[in-house]
């Protein structure tokens, strides 16, 4: 399945769409993300400018990777409880989009 962990739930936008890919034919996560995410950036250079593909470039290598590295070690924090576990996982994600803005 291409779920995270006991309590069935799959992130949201690339990532879970790699997540995905990765479930179906193989392949690692991060790496598929990175894929996914190229011609993302390069329209957004495109349309908003350099700065943000410094920005965008060194947030999808840091997730990719980061994603590649933590998959195997499934950290079991909270168990099965899913409200715990979203609600962990929104407040990890605004403060990474808060260190990235």
């Amino acid at each position: 399945m291409a779920m995270t962990g006991n309590v069935n739930i799959i992130p949201g936008n690339f990532i879970g769409i790699a997540k995905m890919i990765t479930m179906l034919l193989g392949g690692q996560t991060g790496r598929i993300n990175a894929a996914m995410n190229v011609p993302v950036m390069i329209i957004g250079v495109w349309i908003i400018g350099k700065k943000l593909l410094v920005y965008s470039a060194i947030t999808v290598a840091l997730t990719s990777l980061l994603t590649d590295l933590w998959t195997p070690l499934h950290f079991e924090v909270f168990g099965e409880s899913l409200i715990l576990t979203v609600a962990a996982g929104a407040v990890l994600m605004g403060m990474g989009v808060g260190l990235i803005l």
